[in-house]
């Protein structure tokens, strides 16, 4: 089996995956296109296909369809182009020979994307040979989009164990960052975006009458507005200590081990990888009662219903230090049951027989 992956992602799951896999003989190199515009290399999408398949590539892996976007028009014309170019790029894949592999990381983008998103992935999902979800309530999603490919199966995200540093003691992350040893410390990480819920975490953390608590927001934030309004929080409020940039691969296990809890507050998610990279600090979360979370073991998350944010932040502050290791513990053993290896092995088997 010879796949190209689409596209290549500064996240670290591709290699995660394709390593393993790669040890089983597989034959796995990214579709990238020629040196030059953005553009240019969407529109030459369908003759590097014709190409790599000439080279005796049979499979395509679709991750994410971002790229796709143009960078200089969000305009309803240039979303219909690039819908059309996408289109008939999943389409030439078919023609050509090759099969066509999507893992669904998002049913749909989070941000608009193309003219009609719903319709785009749609049609991505009923072409597609095989589609590929992390969870039972990512495959209800695509199922309530109008995707009935009988080809579609659900195979975890795995683990970040020992992807990033990870040799620092609780106590001692606290020191490096300037935290207070005895407080119950909350982490909001990750690429902060309007849909995240990052906002609505401020205005319940800043009415919370608790002075052993404190709140740390990492991760970088392009929307201009919303990151006036963190940083505005963080002037009259000392607890929140916050980094709006990206945080450095060998800065992650200070922040994740001073942390008591991950907060993934969101409004929407179809897969959330902070929680698999928390977990993997043995970090438990706090997240919303979605179906996205539901595959979480509920000895590692305080589930909260809607409007409930204010009660999980008070219920963690109330944990016993028994009850915080218990958490901390059942989040590790739920990491370290998402091994790459077996999470390879699903995957080829699933693109080589569909079951």
């Amino acid at each position: 089996m010879k796949i190209l992956a689409f596209p290549r992602d500064a996240n670290p799951y591709q290699e995660l995956l394709y390593a393993p896999m790669r040890r089983r003989g597989v034959i796995v190199e990214y579709l990238d296109g020629p040196t030059g515009s953005h553009t240019l290399n969407m529109l030459m999408m369908p003759w590097l296909l014709i190409g790599k398949r000439l080279q005796g590539f049979d499979v395509l892996h679709v991750h994410w369809t971002y790229p796709f976007q143009l960078p200089f028009s969000k305009g309803a014309v240039a979303r219909a182009c690039m819908e059309a170019l996408a289109s008939a790029t999943w389409l030439m894949t078919r023609l050509v020979g090759m099969k066509l592999v999507w893992t669904a990381h998002n049913a749909r983008p989070h941000e608009p994307l193309f003219l009609d998103d719903r319709r785009a992935h749609r049609f991505l999902g009923n072409l597609a040979d095989r589609v590929i979800v992390h969870s039972a309530a990512a495959l209800q999603q695509l199922r309530e989009m109008g995707v009935r490919n009988d080809r579609c199966t659900v195979i975890a995200h795995g683990n970040y164990i020992g992807v990033y540093p990870d040799g620092i003691s609780r106590l001692a992350a606290r020191r490096h960052l300037g935290l207070p040893a005895d407080a119950t410390i909350f982490l909001f990480f990750g690429l902060i975006r309007p849909y995240k819920g990052v906002e609505q975490l401020l205005r319940v953390f800043s009415e919370l009458q608790d002075a052993k608590v404190a709140l740390i927001i990492a991760g970088k934030v392009q929307d201009y507005h919303l990151a006036k309004t963190i940083e505005t929080f963080a002037i009259t409020d000392d607890r929140l200590h916050v980094t709006l940039d990206r945080i450095a691969d060998d800065q992650l296990q200070f922040i994740f081990r001073a942390a008591d809890f991950t907060v993934l507050p969101y409004e929407k998610s179809t897969t959330s990888g902070v929680s698999l990279l928390s977990a993997s600090y043995a970090c438990p979360i706090i997240a919303p009662g979605q179906a996205a979370f539901a595959d979480i073991p509920k000895d590692m998350q305080i589930s909260y219903a809607a409007g409930g944010l204010a009660d999980a932040l008070r219920q963690a502050t109330h944990l016993s230090d028994k009850e915080q290791k218990v958490m901390s513990a059942a989040a590790r053993r739920y990491a370290e049951d998402l091994g790459w290896d077996n999470i390879a092995d699903q995957t080829v088997a699933f693109l080589e027989t569909g079951k």
